[in-house]
């Protein structure tokens, strides 16, 4: 009588994210969309006024606008996650622009 065998070589190999070609491209503009607007806010020092659900908010200045640019640049990294081979990568893509963005939209907060 033979043992049967815990894992087979195919269970050992690593995960891979089902993301079709056109969902990382549109990832990859989303990407650089949102990295567009994060270094036009970083580079003219400026965020103008705009409308939310919760109301008006008005225009940023200098620090302010330049770490609102921050945020938004590495919460537009998200969307590359998509793009990742494995699933522990995603995680890892997702997990430090959300820690860098939090950070920065703290920051801007105490300026």
């Amino acid at each position: 009588m033979t043992t049967p065998t815990i894992a087979s070589d195919a269970s050992r190999q690593p995960l891979r994210l089902p993301a079709p070609l056109y969902v990382r491209l549109l990832a990859i503009l989303i990407t650089g969309v949102f990295s567009g607007l994060a270094a036009l806010a970083l580079v003219t020092g400026h965020v103008g006024e705009r409308w939310t659900r919760l109301g008006y908010a008005g225009p940023l200045e200098e620090g302010r606008a330049q770490s609102f640019g921050l945020a938004m640049l590495f919460f537009g990294l998200l969307p590359l996650m998509l793009c990742a081979r494995t699933p522990r990568s995603a995680m890892w893509v997702a997990s430090i622009s959300v820690v860098l963005g939090l950070i920065c939209v703290f920051a801007g907060a105490l300026l």
